[in-house]
């Protein structure tokens, strides 16, 4: 049992070590005074700085572990709030069929059809600029903005598997022994649609953290972005340090060679969580025998 659940373990205790570092960051005075040393910028990772220093003397290791909470956290929300809205809707258009299903197929195409982050990015560009709004405010609508986008496309996904559930000779006897619709979704379709969910549900995350990491390249922040101009440069920083945001912002330092860590490292971190998730969804697939691979738009 523990080899076959190797990689959901593994998984799991990546993000529980990532998440409980970054809650005990706030201890450490990350963007006080004493953080902020003007003569140690831009300095190699090494014993005193683990991950190297950025600009103006910041350690870059407590500005990842800070934002790694956010990353985290804000995609769970995220996927959260697509299945509170997608999973109703997939139940009852997929036992259900009919002209309802027809609308959500066009929608779930169409969506399918265009890039997710750049609907996003539209709906969230002057929000996300806007110093006059909160920080939690922010965070509030990037959450219910990229849930909206998403939430069409996976209630057509449930849709398309319950669909493919009542096809089963069990749910067809019941519907001739006069079961009811609630009683079929409830005794029959729900229990057998959970390792489905399951997988579905880690797949979505990992699709969320790479729609993050689009609208970090082109500066939409989550929690809000900084601009800071001058003459001839312009500064976009991430007010959470979420980790998309720490990478988009450094990115330049990668093309210019001058302190490639500042984008490399904050890439590493969020690519060992997308691993996290795919270790756990890999083997949730093994243990349940449930792929999603014939469940297709």
């Amino acid at each position: 049992m523990m080899k076959k659940n190797s990689a959901i373990v593994m998984g799991i205790i990546i993000l529980v070590v990532l998440l409980v570092l970054s809650f005990l960051s706030i201890l450490h005075p990350a963007h006080d005074e004493d953080a902020h040393r003007m003569n140690e910028e831009y300095q190699k990772p090494s014993f005193e700085h683990w991950f190297g220093t950025g600009r103006g003397g910041y350690d870059l290791f407590y500005l990842v572990i800070s934002g790694i909470k956010y990353t985290i956290l804000v995609a769970l929300a995220i996927l959260f709030l697509r299945m509170l809205i997608a999973l109703p809707i997939g139940l009852l258009t997929g036992i259900n069929g009919g002209l309802i299903q027809k609308v959500l197929r066009k929608i779930a195409t169409t969506l399918s059809a265009i890039p997710l982050f750049l609907i996003s990015f539209a709906l969230l560009a002057r929000i996300t600029f806007n110093e006059a709004i909160p920080i939690t405010t922010k965070l509030i609508i990037f959450i219910i903005i990229n849930a909206c986008v998403g939430a069409p496309i996976i209630a057509y996904t449930i849709s398309k598997i319950v669909e493919r559930i009542n096809q089963e000779p069990f749910v067809e006897g019941a519907l001739i022994l006069g079961a009811s619709k609630l009683y079929l979704l409830r005794k029959h379709i729900f229990p057998h649609m959970k390792p489905y969910l399951i997988s579905l549900l880690i797949t979505e995350i990992v699709h969320i953290l790479w729609l993050m990491g689009h609208l970090g390249i082109f500066n939409i922040f989550v929690g809000g972005t900084l601009v800071e101009s001058s003459p001839g440069l312009i500064i976009y920083y991430s007010i959470t340090n979420e980790l998309a945001g720490l990478l988009a912002q450094n990115f330049s330092f990668i093309i210019v060679r001058q302190a490639p860590w500042l984008a490399l490292i904050p890439a590493a971190v969020f690519v060992l969580i997308i691993l996290a998730f795919n270790l756990i969804a890999e083997g949730i697939r093994k243990r349940e025998q449930a792929p999603l691979r014939g469940v297709n738009l």
